[in-house]
């Protein structure tokens, strides 16, 4: 047998989808100079890989003399391309908010073919404000590749207060003073506390 492969194996040596296998076979001529040829109904032409990891692929043929020959071949494949674990710091609170920008760990997982890990994004970290989706990407040494995302919720700005019904540093007589208040907005996480009046000063 003379086998050939179908397609190509990675630099690693994986495949990632099933391989066919071409036995070639070929009948030597003898000392003496004569060969019968290999008999083609007994012969495997050849072999499909099922499954993955390391698998052992065999044949027989014979020639017409009846003798027979046996071959092996291996290949390995990995279907599966790494699968992403992701976790984040600091953790987000119980509203699933941060207020800092967050590192995300991508914590890749890989079945039969190992992460080419100079082709996997190992963490993220984000920038700006408001529903930030990150995104990572990681290859095995079979070539399969995985985009991963995860998204995460940061606010840096604190809620906005105004006091409202009186203008600041404004003169009012007294009996007639305006009904003091105050708002809180935040637009981003939303307003968790609302803020109070306080009234301090002047004659009661």
């Amino acid at each position: 047998a003379n086998p050939t492969q179908s397609p190509a194996a990675a630099p690693s040596g994986w495949n990632n989808s099933n391989v066919t296998v071409s036995w070639n076979w070929s009948d030597p001529v003898t000392s003496s100079g004569f060969v019968s040829g290999i008999d083609p109904a007994n012969c495997t032409t050849s072999n499909i890989s099922s499954g993955s990891g390391t698998i052992n692929l065999s044949a027989t043929c014979k020639d017409l003399a009846g003798n027979t020959g046996t071959a092996t071949y291996q290949v390995k494949v990995d279907p599966t391309a790494p699968n992403a674990n992701p976790s984040q710091s600091p953790a987000a609170n119980g509203a699933g908010w941060n207020n800092t920008d967050v590192t995300v760990n991508w914590n890749w997982t890989f079945t039969g073919a190992i992460i080419d890990t100079a082709n996997c994004t190992t963490s993220s970290t984000s920038s700006g404000e408001g529903t930030l989706t990150l995104s990572a990407t990681c290859k095995d040494v079979a070539l399969n590749q995985r985009i991963a995302t995860y998204t995460v919720k940061v606010d840096k700005s604190a809620p906005s207060v105004i006091v409202t019904g009186v203008s600041n540093g404004a003169t009012y007589n007294f009996g007639s003073v305006p009904t003091a208040a105050c708002s809180t907005t935040d637009a981003l996480s939303g307003v968790a506390t609302q803020a109070t009046l306080s009234v301090t000063g002047g004659n009661g």
